[in-house]
């Protein structure tokens, strides 16, 4: 059977490339004061990702929120607010109604999505599309990435620039990540393929990629999974590890006595591995990089591990779930 999945990582650096060749071309006002990034699962483990370094690039708050947190206190200057609603689909209804609610109150909307003429496309005062294929999976790989890019080029638009010269590199350091973690996954196959606890921890920098890891092993694997920053691990979720659990670490340089805890950590299980810049990359910490590298592993993992058990990890369990919960208004793929 084709892996889907695999198929999309591998179509990502091509991607990657013809993004970074288009500009943004819409009229926004350049007086913003707050910018609220909203999505649910994927989309707004993207968002939460890039959130701190959009900030850092217009110069103004950018916040990550899922759309039930689109609550009348967070906005205190709408006029001077912008919503960016995301969903690769233009699907989510609870996306949907969290712009509808920020434009009723004054605020302006703008809608990052993989279709146009979406039904969150309708709603939005402008609009950005992500330019890629509908994938064909539920889990999307694809349309995780070039979320990311997209909005770090929103946030040099807004600056009124375009990306540095540095992003033209990335596709390039993608695939480079990519075959470092074909390598690693054939390294470690069997030994995964036993797994049925994992917790994926992550650095304070790499928290939506964190988030986005474990939920890619958590779609794909259908096995308990969880993710958590490095700061929440240590503060009592050590305590359910044991013997059974598989641990991943991503960029454990940038957590706080990390050595110490790996040697507390291996009384209790075999199962720990743990990724840096030069692990996945070959290089010391970049900044253009490390908001792009580090799910790359889980997302391979949740391409081919469920292929060495024997299903098809990008078919749903229920294709008709989103509809049938009304949580988008198309079926699910």
């Amino acid at each position: 059977m084709s892996n889907k999945i695999e198929s999309y990582l591998l179509q990502t650096p091509d991607f990657i490339k013809k993004i970074i060749g288009q500009n943004i071309n819409i009229k926004l006002q350049e007086n913003y004061q707050f910018v609220y990034l909203v999505g649910s699962g994927s989309s707004y483990n993207a968002a939460k990702q890039v959130a701190n370094t959009m900030q850092k690039i217009i110069g103004i708050s950018v916040d990550a929120e899922y759309p039930f947190e689109m609550k009348e206190e967070l906005f205190s200057l709408p006029s001077k607010t912008l919503i960016i609603g995301i969903s690769q689909s233009g699907a989510s209804v609870s996306t949907y109604n969290a712009m509808e609610y920020a434009k009723r109150v004054g605020c302006t909307t703008l809608a990052l999505t993989g279709e146009i003429d979406s039904y969150v496309d309708k709603l939005a005062d402008y609009h950005v599309f992500l330019n890629i294929p509908v994938e064909k999976a539920g889990p999307k790989t694809l349309g995780y990435t070039i979320t990311k890019l997209r909005l770090l080029q929103l946030a040099y638009f807004m600056k009124g620039s375009s990306l540095p010269h540095e992003y033209a590199a990335l596709s390039g350091q993608y695939s480079l990540v990519l075959n470092n973690a074909k390598a690693w996954f054939s390294k470690h196959a069997i030994e995964l393929k036993n797994c049925n606890d994992v917790r994926v921890i992550g650095s304070s920098r790499t928290y939506g990629d964190t988030l986005e890891s474990s939920l890619k092993l958590l779609e794909t694997l259908r096995i308990h999974v969880t993710g958590y920053n490095y700061e929440e691990f240590i503060h009592g979720i050590y305590n359910s590890v044991n013997e059974n659990t598989y641990l991943i670490f991503l960029d454990p340089k940038h957590c706080s006595n990390f050595d110490e805890l790996l040697h507390l950590l291996n009384r209790w299980t075999d199962h720990i591995y743990y990724f840096d810049d030069i692990d996945l990359l070959g290089m010391q910490e970049n900044t253009v990089y490390s908001n792009f590298i580090f799910p790359v592993l889980a997302e391979y993992i949740s391409a081919k591990l469920p292929e060495l058990k024997g299903y098809d990890a990008s078919i749903p369990k229920d294709k008709n779930f989103h509809f049938e919960m009304k949580s988008k208004i198309e079926k699910e793929i």
